[in-house]
């Protein structure tokens, strides 16, 4: 389990900590990592008392992040490439801009799904999921998703699937496992 410093409750904000938690509740979850109980209660619905405009409570984090990753198909960057010959899908890339021009599969797009910032990754699911919309607004889609070593992707997957996209499979070793396998390889 990860444990959170006793120190954080102290000196972070109820919606900065709830913005600490979320993201570490990503990073457990793409780990198969169980939170700590102090994380859990991080990450329950909280009435925001400080003095807010408006006259309704605030909710500081949606309960629509699970503990657990959803069951999304993992496929092998070989089984990926031919998923997207031969079936039709296409291989969305959710590294950032920067790591796709340096080397990505043929014929993918780019649609990052996390920033990266000097603290770290950051997620940016509801960017993200209005990218995909706009480029894939059929939930039949058929989507392949990837990124660098398969920890981003199983986060977009699991955005994805909760949005209500029904064919996405995950690119479980990322363009890491692509190009050491030797497969056709694009620098922007």
């Amino acid at each position: 389990a990860i444990n959170i410093p006793r120190v954080l409750p102290m000196f972070m904000a109820s919606a900065m900590r709830t913005a600490m938690a979320a993201v570490l509740i990503a990073y457990t979850s793409a780990f198969s990592l169980s939170p700590c109980p102090t994380l859990r209660r991080a990450l329950a619905p909280q009435t925001c008392t400080s003095k807010l405009p408006s006259s309704r409570p605030a909710r500081m984090l949606p309960r629509l992040m699970s503990l657990s990753m959803s069951e999304v198909p993992k496929k092998t960057p070989a089984e990926a490439k031919k998923l997207c010959d031969s079936e039709g899908f296409t291989y969305v890339d959710v590294r950032t801009n920067e790591e796709f021009a340096r080397g990505h599969p043929t014929d993918a797009i780019n649609i990052p799904a996390f920033a990266i910032t000097g603290d770290g990754p950051m997620p940016m699911s509801s960017t993200f999921l209005k990218l995909i919309q706009t480029n894939f607004p059929n939930k039949d889609e058929k989507l392949v998703i990837g990124c660098q070593a398969g920890n981003r992707s199983a986060m977009a997957c699991k955005w994805l699937s909760e949005a209500g996209y029904t064919n996405i499979v995950e690119s479980n070793k990322g363009f890491s496992g692509w190009s050491s396998d030797g497969l056709p390889v694009n620098k922007a």
